[in-house]
């Protein structure tokens, strides 16, 4: 990898939620929750390799539930844009975030709110937007992306992964899938972590389930039937390309 590249880096936290949405992708299918890793570790790790660094996004599930949440926030370099993944329900723990500058919230629309509830999050103080998390081409339901998914023909069939950033579970470890991010299977990581080796984006080749479908389509830019199937072949081809061409190098 091109070790001048600036990456965004996402910290999924914790896997703890203090809601069960409909349609939720988080939740999607079975979480391992494991103990969480002591903020240290986390600002460690940004201070090390802070050159290769462009953006940090936390997230969890709900990442305002994690222990060192504010320690954390409060301790990044402030000059790394920060985005914060929320449900904005825990408005108190958010209000005593000390920076205000080069910080956004992005604040997920999947769950009945009030009508005051957009309102309450401007009055934070704090730049915000409002957004799904779920779906495919913007339309807000998980049962979008898994019938996306069966109509797509990708059930079954060999897939590449090829992630757009770089994510850390909440045990600490760099997963190439929201599926690994979920259930902490080791098959799925990228071969390093908080504490060591190589950061990369090469992505992982493997069957894919159901189970892959919560971020699948999104992480592959699949936005109809159509061009999913293209789409996925083409990038799938591309992939085992480069992999026999690693080998042979």
């Amino acid at each position: 990898m091109n070790d001048t590249k600036a990456l965004t880096i996402a910290f999924h936290l914790t896997d703890r939620c203090n809601l069960r949405c409909r349609g939720c992708h988080w939740f999607s299918s079975p979480v391992r929750e494991v103990e969480e890793v002591e903020g240290e570790h986390y600002i460690r790790w940004v201070e090390k390799n802070r050159r290769r660094i462009g953006a940090i996004k936390l997230s969890g599930g709900e990442p305002t539930l994690y222990k060192d949440f504010l320690t954390l926030v409060n301790h990044l370099p402030k000059d790394l844009p920060l985005i914060i993944n929320t449900n904005g329900t825990r408005a108190q723990t958010l209000r005593n975030i000390d920076r205000r500058d080069n910080m956004i919230l992005k604040v997920s629309v999947n769950r009945p709110v009030s009508e005051f509830f957009e309102k309450d999050i401007e009055a934070l103080g704090y730049p915000c937007s409002f957004h799904s998390f779920n779906g495919v081409a913007r339309r807000p339901n998980l049962t979008n992306e898994l019938e996306f998914g069966w109509e797509s023909d990708l059930i079954g069939r060999n897939g590449r992964c090829l992630p757009k950033f770089i994510r850390f579970g909440a045990d600490g470890w760099a997963y190439n899938c929201e599926k690994g991010l979920r259930e902490k299977d080791e098959t799925l990581r990228c071969g390093f972590s908080l504490w060591g080796g190589d950061m990369n984006l090469r992505g992982k080749t493997c069957r894919i389930t159901q189970a892959c479908l919560s971020n699948f389509c999104n992480e592959n830019d699949m936005l109809s039937s159509a061009s999913a199937r293209i789409k996925w072949r083409v990038r799938n081809v591309l992939g085992r390309f480069l992999a026999a061409a690693r080998l042979v190098l």
